[in-house]
C-alpha cells in the first residue's frame, strides 16, 4: 500500500461480471512435440525419451514434461492472435480492464502424468477480479483457474494464474 488514495475505481460492474466466464478446449499430447520441447529446455529425462525405460519405471509410455501442458494451451501460431505486449488473446482480450498486461503469478498442482497419445480437456475460468495499489498506482489482480483432465474425467493438473491490468500511464 502507498498510502495514496485510490482514484476512481479501475473494476467496472461489466468487468467483475465476466467472474465465473470460462472457456474450453482439447489438445492432443504428442511424443514428438514434448520431446522437441523438452530438449530445446535442456531437459532430457530418459521418461520423456525412451519408452523401454518408462516402461521399465511402471509407465504405459513416454510421458510428457509436466510443465509441457502451459505451451499446449497457449500455443500462437498467427502472430495476429497476439496483444500489442505479446501475451495471446484469450478471454481477458475483451475485459473491460485496463489494457496493459502484466505477469503476476503461478502456481501449478499436478495430480498424475500425462502420456503419448492422451487427449487432454481443459477448462480455464475466470475466478476473481481485485483491485490494488502498487508503487506505481492501482492496478487489477486477474486470476484465472485452469483445470486438465484426461478422458473419462481424471484430474492432470491444476493452474492458477494471475495477470496484472495496469493503466497506459504508470499512476493513472
Amino acid at each position: 500500500d502507498t498510502g495514496r488514495p485510490m482514484t476512481a475505481s479501475l473494476l467496472t460492474p461489466e468487468a467483475l461480471a465476466m467472474i465465473g466466464a470460462s472457456e474450453s478446449g482439447s489438445v492432443d499430447i504428442i511424443a514428438r512435440d514434448f520431446q522437441r520441447w523438452a530438449a530445446a529446455a535442456g531437459d532430457l529425462n530418459p521418461l520423456y525419451f525412451d519408452a523401454d525405460f518408462a516402461r521399465a519405471h511402471g509407465h504405459p509410455d513416454v510421458l510428457m514434461p509436466p510443465l509441457f501442458l502451459s505451451t499446449r494451451l497457449m500455443s500462437v501460431s498467427d502472430p495476429a492472435k497476439l496483444r500489442p505486449d505479446g501475451i495471446p488473446n484469450s478471454m481477458d482480450h475483451a475485459m473491460p480492464l485496463p489494457p496493459r498486461r502484466m505477469a503476476g503469478s503461478e502456481e501449478w498442482n499436478f495430480h498424475a502424468p500425462a502420456y503419448a497419445g492422451d487427449v487432454i480437456h481443459w477448462r480455464r475460468e475466470l475466478v476473481d477480479l481485485e483491485e490494488k495499489a502498487g508503487r506505481s498506482g492501482p492496478f487489477v489482480a486477474i486470476t484465472w483457474v485452469t483445470t486438465y483432465r484426461r478422458l473419462p474425467e481424471e484430474l492432470v493438473a491444476v493452474n492458477i494464474n494471475s495477470l496484472l491490468a495496469l493503466p497506459l500511464q504508470a499512476g493513472g
